[in-house]
């Protein structure tokens, strides 16, 4: 399941709330929405194995389907609880919240994973879909928020709430395209493409208070000093690793740089609910940094 990157889903959920709302909502609708988002990224990672098996068997047979640890007919039902588990609990959020949004943004998340996995590894398509599904997961969080503005209250600024999801998922296109070759020694000029798409998304992110609209929600509920400081620092703990990777390409750092990067999604997302809800809920989301860095050291990253 690639645990040790759960929480990164987890933060993407919390910060779309928090953005949109000014914080979690009640306790058994963000439950319900954590656990949808849980489900499904877990769905996705079993079922990436599930369904690349066959070449799995031909070029990496020590995986857990190859080898025999797991049948591939027990990791489906797996994978396949793990989307009904997502699912449910999304449609669970619905009833709670009183409106479809939860549960439709749940079903495309749903529907952008399995085509994620079913995909030929080598489409361009490939790292769309990627970013596509963290898109959506944020979405997903903003699911409630989205549910009335459909029905005609409050007033957002639609660009503005729009770009949030746009810049991770411009974020996560970047991560994709520099991880593709990590198994092995990389181009320079491919993890150079890769790197400098991912530090765009962050650069759009940044760039959110800006855009026109109602200017409503989200507004920032800091000063354009430390929201600025805020991407800076962020931008900078992304970017060492990119840079180190580029100037040795080899496994080992570019794995670092992806694993890096991947917990620097919640970084991302804790700067943003730091800079739209405040300090209370920034921390909130940064504090799920430290158990994903030490689950990566017991389940890898990529």
């Amino acid at each position: 399941m690639r645990f040790s990157n759960v929480l990164t889903a987890v933060a993407d959920v919390w910060m779309g709330m928090a953005v949109t709302l000014g914080g979690l909502p009640a306790p058994a609708l963000t439950a319900c929405l954590t656990l949808a988002s849980v489900g499904l990224y877990l769905s996705g990672m079993v079922l990436n194995d599930v369904l690349d098996a066959d070449e799995d068997a031909r070029l990496r047979s020590t995986r857990p389907i190859p080898s025999g640890r797991i049948s591939r007919r027990e990791a489906a039902t797996f994978g396949y609880g793990l989307m009904g588990l997502g699912l449910a609990s999304a449609a669970a959020a619905s009833a709670i919240s009183g409106g479809p949004a939860p549960i439709t943004i749940a079903g495309a998340l749903a529907i952008t994973v399995y085509a994620y996995d079913a995909w030929p590894k080598a489409s361009p398509l490939k790292p769309m879909l990627m970013g596509a599904c963290r898109a959506l997961n944020v979405l997903l969080g903003m699911s409630v928020a989205l549910g009335k503005l459909a029905s005609g209250a409050p007033e957002f600024s639609h660009l503005r709430l729009g770009a949030i999801p746009l810049g991770l998922l411009i974020y996560i296109v970047g991560v994709t395209l520099f991880a593709r070759s990590e198994a092995q020694r990389s181009s320079r000029a491919a993890l150079t493409k890769g790197a400098g798409v991912a530090l765009a998304g962050v650069v759009a992110l940044a760039t959110t208070p800006w855009l026109p609209g109602s200017g409503d929600l989200p507004q920032l509920r800091v000063t354009t000093l430390a929201w600025g400081l805020l991407w800076i620092v962020t931008a900078l703990l992304i970017a060492r690793r990119f840079v180190a990777a580029v100037l040795q390409p080899g496994p080992r750092t570019v794995q670092s740089a992806v694993g890096n990067a991947i917990q620097g999604v919640i970084v991302i997302d804790a700067a943003l609910a730091w800079g739209y809800a405040g300090q209370l809920w920034g921390l909130a989301i940064l504090a799920l940094l430290p158990p994903t860095m030490l689950l990566s050291r017991r389940v890898l990253q990529t």
